[in-house]
């Protein structure tokens, strides 16, 4: 067997060393607390984890080059997600960089869970909004089922505002789960522009009366959006509402409603782009890396895993937007979308770029990864 701390690229196979270069140039910046023998594990992991398309170990195993068997490969994996802890703001501040963001940007916040036996993974993410996808930056398993409270919530917002004091939030999004009085007015108090969609059976104060949201918008016609350019009050806090009324998945009339702290010419079109997130658990699970697919229940260890989900995720996002950029006209079906996704694409891509290695366009992907 082959001791963790003797773990080498084999200098012969062009392959893994251009990867390991390109991706130990980042981390090796900005995780100076890892060693360069667990350096050299995370970025072989990241490769891995492209390549094979899941977390599970025993499955990274068989693509990760070494001399060693898989049963010792395996320890070493799993030795590296039961002993690292990453510091979340550096992480954070790595895919920031990638992404180039320097100005503004609009966060959303949304939960994930799925269950292992008995256990229950609940995750609270806050991700970035990067040109049309979210990109994760925060998170934090929760002991419990079910939603998060409003201190969970402010610790990811105050991490993000501890790593980069510089950027400026344009908005925080997030779905009907993140409503309540003292939730909005904390957001007031953290000078964080919102949009939040609320419930239909919301009850608001108008002239000194109280009626159901939804009153508001009833006399629309379908995909019609009215917005009031006037505060009103909702849970006792003052705000902008906007809303538009829908038909739902069993063609029933719905509305779709949200609230504001700022003024916006049109707060749903604003409000649309969380549904990034939504494409990002998507992306992470079943049409990606299928997270779900790890045996580890222990929030420490999934911490770790996901760390290095994170770096391949905008690795391939960032592949995706050159393939997209270097295409002039993308084919779309009959409802308007594309017949695969933009990350499909890219991960397809990076994925047969990593197993060929002698590709201009590896080469491209890989520079990718530079600062530069």
């Amino acid at each position: 067997m082959v001791d963790i701390q003797s773990f080498t690229i084999n200098p012969q196979d062009m392959a893994t060393e251009y990867k390991g270069s390109a991706i130990l140039e980042i981390l090796e910046g900005e995780l100076e607390y890892l060693n360069l023998s667990r350096l050299k594990i995370m970025a072989l992991m990241i490769e891995a984890i492209v390549k094979t398309q899941t977390i599970c170990l025993w499955k990274l195993c068989e693509v990760i080059p070494s001399n060693a068997k898989a049963l010792s490969i395996n320890r070493r994996l799993q030795r590296f997600v039961s002993e690292v802890v990453f510091n979340p703001l550096g992480l954070a501040k790595i895919i920031v960089r990638l992404c180039g963001t320097r100005d503004k940007v609009y966060l959303i916040m949304d939960r994930t869970n799925w269950k292992l036996g008995n256990s229950n993974i609940n995750i609270l993410m806050l991700s970035m909004s990067y040109e049309g996808k979210g990109i994760p930056l925060f998170w934090k398993f929760l002991d419990k089922r079910g939603n998060s409270n409003e201190d969970e919530r402010v610790e990811l917002l105050n991490q993000f505002k501890k790593a980069f004091p510089e950027l400026e939030i344009a908005g925080f999004l997030a779905d009907r789960e993140f409503i309540g009085e003292d939730w909005f007015k904390k957001l007031n108090e953290l000078n964080i522009p919102f949009v939040i969609r609320v419930r239909n059976n919301f009850q608001i104060c108008r002239k000194y009366k109280s009626q159901n949201i939804k009153n508001l918008f009833r006399r629309l016609s379908v995909n019609e959006y009215k917005i009031i350019h006037r505060k009103r009050m909702v849970l006792n806090v003052p705000l902008f509402i906007s809303g538009m009324k829908i038909l739902d998945k069993e063609n029933r009339v719905d509305y779709c409603i949200v609230v504001s702290n700022v003024d916006h010419d049109n707060s749903l079109e604003v409000y649309r782009k969380r549904w990034q997130i939504e494409c990002m658990f998507k992306n992470l699970k079943s049409s990606g890396f299928d997270i779900e697919a790890t045996h580890l229940t222990k929030h420490e260890r999934l911490n770790a895993l996901l760390s290095v989900v994170s770096i391949a995720y905008v690795w391939v996002v960032k592949v995706a937007d050159k393939m997209v950029q270097a295409i002039k006209s993308t084919k779309t079906l009959s409802h308007g979308r594309r017949p695969i996704s933009e990350f499909r694409q890219g991960l397809r891509e990076l994925k047969k770029a990593l197993f060929i290695s002698n590709t201009i366009s590896y080469k491209d992907y890989v520079q990718i990864l530079s600062y530069t």
